[in-house]
This record gives C-alpha cells, structure tokens and sequence, in this order.
C-alpha cells in the first residue's frame, strides 16, 4: 500500500504539558512514522507518514484524547504529495524531537 506524508501543526496549550511525549506514543502505537517537535511560535509541529487508515485512527486520537491540561485550537494537517517512487527516509517509527 501507499504511504502518505503529512505536515501538521497543532496550536493551542500544547506545550510544556505532555503533548509531544503523547503524541510519540500514539504515534508508535498506530505504526505511523515521523517526528514531532516545539515551533518557536507556541505550536507543535509533526512530520507524519503510513497508511490512510492508521494516520486517520492517529490524528483522531491526538485530537479526541490528548493530556489533560492541553486545549487544542486549531489541528491543521496538509498532505504532502509524494510519488510512489520517492522515499523521504522518514524513520521506521515516531520521534520526539
């Protein structure tokens, strides 16, 4: 199957709280592949890569049931398109960065 390639940036209480360490774990567990970091701005940004499905079961879970204290204003995801061909050398699984 083909993997997809996502940017996404979650602005809101989401630092300093949890969230990155959280979003690796779930991340880990729905084999979805990446790294999540702090943006200088207040936001958390993910690289995420896998298949359809796990990434939607994923971005759902961050969105449904992060850590308490976290309030998530807005959660933009953007697809990148890659061909099939091309292999961003994203890890074999979810760092927090």
């Amino acid at each position: 199957m083909h993997r997809k390639y996502y940017n996404v940036s979650v602005i809101g209480n989401v630092q300093d709280i949890g969230f990155r360490k959280f979003v690796e774990s779930t991340a880990n567990s729905y084999q979805v592949t990446g790294y999540v970091f702090h943006d200088p701005n207040g936001s958390v940004k993910m690289l995420c890569a896998g298949q359809v499905e796990s990434l939607n079961m994923f971005f759902d879970a961050v969105q449904t049931r992060p850590p308490q204290g976290t309030s998530i204003e807005q959660f933009i995801k953007t697809e990148i398109p890659i061909p099939e061909d091309i292999d961003l050398n994203v890890p074999d699984q979810f760092y927090n960065v």
